[in-house]
């Protein structure tokens, strides 16, 4: 048997194998953020391709060549970065790593958002650029009373007014690493929920203190969704 070959076919199946499941079972959004997403279904997919090729090679080819140690050192450095992503501990984006991170700051004027449609689709974002600068807040429409519905999770910043919280979630463009929050303000009428906590919260903003807080009228308990990212 051609060892080293196989052991090649075997490597190359496995990265296959796991960027699959990665995409199946959602934890590629643990590393990666949506954008970048089809990096790993083009990893999966051309990584199976070659184990493929590979399989047809061995048929072709015979002998009985041994893995040599640099061969066998050159795999392991291969196999090292799988195995760290599945016994590490996966990344947390909650309220710490939120309270870690700097928020996201208004952009140029040219990034304007289209302007909301009035159907509750306006994202967190909007609504913080929106309390950063009232042009902006002209700019996509988001008035006092405009209706939202938002999913985060629960954070409580130093210096949220008493009987608030912040509601959360994270914009990626790469990866976990480049994560940024952004928050709204919620004011859930006297009910408090602990950090980290996925609330789907419905109800209208209305501008105070210089900021648009979110007047709660509905707030269920959620899980946590498959893609955390905005």
């Amino acid at each position: 048997m051609n060892r080293p070959g196989f052991a090649r076919m075997l490597l190359l199946a496995a990265w296959s194998a796991f960027f699959a499941w990665l995409l199946v079972s959602g934890e590629v959004y643990r590393y990666i953020g949506p954008k970048t997403r089809w990096v790993v279904v083009f990893g999966a997919v051309m990584l199976g391709f070659a184990a493929i090729a590979q399989a047809r090679s061995l048929r072709r080819t015979s002998g009985n060549a041994r893995i040599s140690p640099t061969e066998l050192l050159t795999l392991a450095a291969f196999v090292a970065p799988m195995a760290i992503i599945v016994l590490i501990p996966r990344p947390s984006l909650g309220s710490e790593a939120a309270a870690r991170k700097s928020t996201g700051l208004v952009g140029a004027a040219s990034s304007f958002v289209p302007v909301p449609q009035g159907n509750g689709k306006v994202s967190f974002s909007e609504i913080q650029y929106a309390s950063e600068s009232a042009d902006y807040a002209a700019a996509v429409g988001i008035v006092d009373g405009y209706e939202v519905k938002l999913t985060g999770f629960v954070t409580h910043p130093d210096g949220d007014g008493e009987g608030t919280f912040t509601l959360t979630r994270f914009a990626t463009f790469c990866c976990a690493a480049d994560a940024v929050p952004y928050s709204v303000t919620v004011d859930p009428g006297g009910k408090d929920y602990p950090d980290d906590t996925w609330l789907t919260v419905s109800g209208s903003l209305v501008s105070e203190g210089g900021e648009f807080v979110l007047q709660a009228a509905r707030i269920n308990e959620t899980e946590e969704p498959d893609n955390p990212y905005i």
